[in-house]
């Protein structure tokens, strides 16, 4: 079986995720809102406090349906942050801390089915 250069660079990329995700596991700490990334995409932990002048996408939002809990890149819920309350889980966008199930930020998809 010949194996591409592409397809290699791809296995060995997928290799070092789960070799990642293996070695430190899961986030156990809330993500920080001053976080670069966090700043950058416009997290908020709770979707209710988004500034709408500052982020329209979550203006459109007239149902409260854009939060975390709903997104695409929420992988796993239901897990406790340290010292906080509330639901949080983890996110694909943000590897450094949970997300607030009612948080949300600009790069919000719905989850097919929800």
């Amino acid at each position: 079986m010949k194996t591409s250069r592409r397809g290699f660079a791809s296995l060995m990329f997928l290799a070092g995720i789960t070799w990642k995700s293996r070695l430190y596991g899961e986030p156990k700490n809330a993500l920080d809102p001053n976080d670069p990334t966090a700043k950058a995409l416009g997290y908020y932990e709770d979707h209710t406090k988004v500034d709408l002048s500052k982020w329209p996408k979550k203006a459109q939002d007239k149902e409260g349906k854009q939060i975390c809990k709903t997104c695409v890149f929420w992988t796993k819920g239901g897990l406790k942050a340290e010292g906080r309350e509330g639901e949080w889980g983890v996110c694909t966008l943000f590897p450094k801390g949970l997300v607030s199930a009612t948080g949300w930020c600009n790069s919000w998809a719905l989850k097919p089915g929800t």
